[in-house]
């Protein structure tokens, strides 16, 4: 086969992933991502805030300014598009496209073998997505063109290339303030580790650094709640007595992404094969070409991939699993040390490879395609009729509060914010966690036995109370526990959909009668 030839048959296997990935996106009605109700319903907030048709101005306020974490919210209430889950679908299209295409950019940058960016295809729907972490995901594969920026830092026209990663750590703190911190940490240690020798270089490489560090400082002390346990305390507190303890837990690195497709034991062993099927040739082929890549690292290319590598595997192994306020944090950086070993045996393997490994790495590809559009169309056959039949039955100027008892889609939570569809397609007012969040863009305006508080979890041993008897109407999702069951005295059933059913408040009249 000539090189055009292999150039051709890569171009078109790359380009057939990429569509099959957008069609899986474009088909489907929910997505199941455990907390995109939420993303989506303050974004519906946002876009619809004012309209008189809607009484988002009477319950909730919006407060933007400095705030990180927005791209996803923006890009949602743009009025670029008529509703805010198409603009959801364009934005994960954009992700679909950019992972691949920025895995590529790097192998292609480093004079690599481009076959190897097909491993890529395998974490799309990694740990960030199914969690639903929207932002944190979208700006994974911006963190690799952040990465290509620093094969070339400072280079040919410094000024220009500064500038960009100036900007580049301004974006990134937009679209996700802990992935533009990894991004500040990966350029530290790059200015550090090159301009060692010279303090003064050094602090003069770093200048880009200073604007997205004076948006920290402002975001900190514009929102910082002093009620709140002070983060110096509570890591000391963590890494005194928690943190040898998480080291097992470490362990299911090999396992994290991909491992929702199924149930406990079988979702484990799905997610170790894919990312077995993407690291060990990776590491193999990083192995066989250990000569070549010594004398690589002492170019700042070569170099960038490892540090690149080097700060994943710091934030994967020391972070905590949450601070005050944020949850699940170590855990999503599995997927950006696989993706560096990805590109990093890319970029040092043979240019050359047989047809049988080609086989066998699109073979990899269609098999994961093939589970994750089971995965994707059996979700959607599970709420087939939900919006049209449930959540159409609620009036939207009634205030729903959600019971979800049953939250489980293939072993896995993936329906403690479904209530929040009654905002995103009515534009209906719901008991919903995007009011909580300790650095949330949306607040409530009115008090607690108005608006209940809503709690995901229908536990057996504890009553939320949550004033949640106040609320107009119930969405309940499987079968309550006997403690909640008095509360339905004062509700009526008025529709059932499989495990979905739709209690309305009894009105003193039609108690009396």
């Amino acid at each position: 086969m000539t090189h055009t030839g292999e150039k051709n048959i890569f171009i078109l296997t790359f380009s057939f992933l990429m569509i099959l990935h957008l069609y899986l996106i474009w088909q489907q009605s929910f997505y199941p991502f455990l907390d995109m109700p939420n993303h989506l319903a303050a974004a519906a907030v946002l876009k619809n805030m004012g309209d008189i048709t809607n009484n988002f101005n009477a319950f909730y306020n919006v407060e933007l300014f400095f705030q990180p974490n927005v791209f996803h919210l923006l890009f949602c209430a743009s009025d670029i598009f008529p509703l805010v889950e198409t603009a959801n679908t364009v934005f994960l299209s954009l992700y679909v496209l950019l992972l691949p295409l920025a895995t590529l950019m790097i192998i292609n940058r480093l004079n690599g073998n481009a076959w190897y960016s097909l491993l890529s295809f395998l974490f799309l729907y990694n740990f960030n997505i199914s969690f639903g972490f929207v932002g944190f995901a979208f700006a994974v594969p911006l963190l690799l063109i952040f990465l290509c920026l620093l094969l070339d830092y400072p280079g040919e026209n410094p000024f220009a290339r500064r500038t960009m990663v100036g900007s580049f750590l301004v974006l990134l703190y937009f679209v996700h303030v802990l992935a533009m911190l990894f991004a500040l940490l990966m350029f530290l240690t790059f200015c550090l580790y090159f301009f060692r020798r010279s303090l003064k270089r050094f602090f003069a490489e770093i200048l880009p650094a200073l604007p997205v560090t004076a948006l920290v400082l402002a975001w900190w002390f514009l929102y910082h709640d002093d009620e709140s346990p002070g983060l110096t305390v509570f890591l000391g507190d963590y890494y005194l007595h928690e943190f040898f303890q998480t080291f097992i837990k470490r362990a299911r690195l090999i396992a994290l992404d991909n491992y929702s497709l199924f149930n406990r034991y079988t979702g484990y062993a799905v997610g170790i094969f894919f990312t077995l099927a993407a690291t060990v040739p990776s590491l193999y082929a990083l192995y066989i070409r250990r000569e070549t890549i010594a004398r690589a690292l002492k170019k700042p290319a070569a170099t960038s991939v490892f540090i690149f590598i080097f700060c994943a595997l710091l934030c994967f192994f020391l972070l905590p699993e949450g601070l005050p306020g944020q949850g699940y944090l170590y855990q999503r950086f599995a997927v950006i040390l696989i993706l560096g070993i990805i590109a990093a045996g890319g970029s040092f393997a043979s240019p050359k490879i047989s047809k049988i490994k080609t086989v066998a790495l699109l073979t990899v590809c269609l098999l994961h395609f093939g589970l994750y559009y089971d995965y994707f169309t059996a979700f959607d056959r599970e709420n087939e009729g939900f919006a049209e039949e449930i959540i159409s039955e609620i009036p939207t100027d009634k205030i729903l509060v959600g019971l979800i008892a049953d939250n489980l889609y293939r072993g896995h939570p993936m329906y403690f914010h479904f209530p929040n569809y009654f905002i995103v397609r009515r534009q209906g007012i719901a008991a919903s966690c995007i009011t909580k969040y300790r650095f949330g863009i949306i607040r409530r305006k009115m008090t607690e036995d108005i608006l209940p508080v809503y709690d995901e979890l229908a536990r057996d041993t504890t009553y939320i109370s949550g004033n949640y008897e106040k609320a107009d109407y119930l969405l309940i999702r499987g079968e309550l526990p006997p403690v909640y069951k008095p509360l339905l005295n004062s509700f009526k059933l008025v529709k059932s959909l499989g495990k979905w059913f739709i209690y309305d408040k009894i009105i003193k009249s039609e108690e009396a009668g």
